[in-house]
């Protein structure tokens, strides 16, 4: 298996093996269990040529799978293949077409790699047939939306136009898939396949243009708790104003009717000096200095209804098409701390891309931010994910999967410091008055 491969190959190769099985099992079926040219009616030109068609079957399954499995895996990430992939990091950060379309490439070739391996494996399903397989050195997305963000292909509402895209292999000039048994015959190495029913691109484009990530999140970061002014009422206790003044003032309402009456019976608690003691706290109260306090546990009230927002614009986006539903939820949250967002917003890379032709250019990496960690107490992470229901795609984890696109997001709070007001001045402007 090729080096720095992820794990998640194990379970594709597992895959790949059923089917080049199955493929195998019809082959036998087709030309009889005796092989080495003693068939009778299959000579050996025919056998060969019969083992290369096999062979070259097996890949085109195995390019196929391979891209399928890489596209799940890179709409799970987020949009690359090196891991969460953050589309907002205190900033845009979305990953480009081009960062997309070599994360696919990149990560389909190291699946078919580890498949030729397979292949190449002694116990494999290709143990009776003496064939040399190239280790491939490209594989090639041709996307339906040629790398423009706004073609019309996949920047439509109705996605009909979008939801295949196709890929090719190559494996260096003039490399061969070779039958040595029972005589020698080849072929290009070349390969060519579509991926059908696949509505990655659709769903990374109509993101990519109309996601309103940026403006919310933006805003997240600004968010501070709620402040209240807190004072001593006369018994010397420290209360929220505002909540002391309005139960004084629900004392009144409990014991006189609209009309000013006292309401009849009496209530318990209203005695005929109510009014007198409630106007004195109300006065003393208001007129204590004002120590300003935040309130615990209010911002993250705040920064999940922006979430919800930023949920409400992805649904709308998909309005229009049944098997899409986004989900938004905050996977982090830290009000004094930075503990959501260190060192994991600059893990994204560009790998290597795929020239015209058989052999590989190198792109320079597109930097990502990094947080810095000077300001804001606070952090927070949340992802908007979304489904697609339409199509249900061969996994490499022994089934099929629903396509799941994954939209990362972190943030710094600012630092939000309630106003001070000083300790001889009141709400009011005025003096504090002395209980009597």
């Amino acid at each position: 298996m090729k080096k720095g491969i992820s794990f998640s190959v194990i379970p594709m190769i597992a895959l790949i093996g059923v089917l080049g099985l199955t493929v195998w099992a019809g082959y036998q079926l087709s030309v009889g269990s005796s092989r080495r040219g003693t068939s009778i009616g299959v000579s050996g030109e025919d056998e060969a040529i019969q083992d290369l068609e096999l062979v070259k079957n097996l890949l085109l399954e195995g390019l196929e799978t391979s891209s399928a499995q890489a596209a799940l895996d890179i709409a799970d990430n987020g949009g690359t293949d090196g891991g969460t992939t953050y589309w907002y990091c205190n900033g845009l950060v979305k990953p480009t077409p081009d960062e997309v379309e070599s994360s696919l490439s990149q990560l389909s070739l190291d699946y078919l790699n580890a498949y030729v391996d397979e292949l190449d494996n002694p116990d494999g399903p290709l143990f009776e047939i003496e064939s040399d397989v190239p280790e491939y050195q490209c594989v090639r997305v041709f996307e339906p939306n040629n790398g423009n963000p706004s073609n019309s292909n996949c920047n439509n509402i109705n996605s009909d136009s979008c939801e295949e895209f196709a890929t090719s292999s190559a494996a260096g000039t003039d490399a061969l898939i070779e039958i040595n048994e029972p005589i020698y015959v080849n072929d290009d190495a070349e390969l060519e396949a579509y991926i059908r029913d696949m509505r990655f691109h659709w769903i990374y484009y109509r993101l990519y243009n109309e996601l309103n990530i940026e403006e919310i999140a933006d805003s997240i970061t600004f968010l501070g708790p709620d402040c209240y002014c807190y004072v001593r009422d006369p018994e010397d206790n420290i209360v929220r104003k505002d909540l002391y003044i309005q139960q004084q003032q629900d004392r009144i309402d409990h014991c006189y009717n609209s009309t000013g009456s006292m309401i009849d019976p009496r209530p318990s608690g209203c005695s005929d000096d109510i009014i007198a003691e409630v106007g004195f706290n109300i006065a003393y109260a208001d007129g204590q200095p004002c120590t300003i306090g935040a309130l615990p546990g209010t911002v993250r009230p705040k920064i999940q209804n922006k979430i919800n927002e930023l949920c409400d614009n992805c649904n709308d986006i998909f309005r229009d098409d049944p098997y899409v539903h986004c989900s938004c939820d905050i996977t982090c949250f830290s009000e004094l701390h930075l503990d959501c967002i260190q060192g994991e917003c600059s893990m994204r890379s560009l790998p290597d891309i795929c020239s015209e032709g058989p052999t590989i250019h190198l792109q320079a990496p597109t930097p990502s931010p990094i947080i810095s960690y000077g300001s804001g107490p606070g952090s927070v992470k949340f992802r908007v994910t979304v489904e697609d229901s339409k199509f249900s795609i061969p996994s490499g984890d022994w089934g099929f999967k629903e396509l799941v696109w994954n939209i990362y997001g972190a943030a710094q709070l600012e630092v939000y410091e309630c106003p001070i007001i000083g300790d001889q001045q009141t709400v009011s402007g005025g003096p504090g008055a002395p209980r009597p």
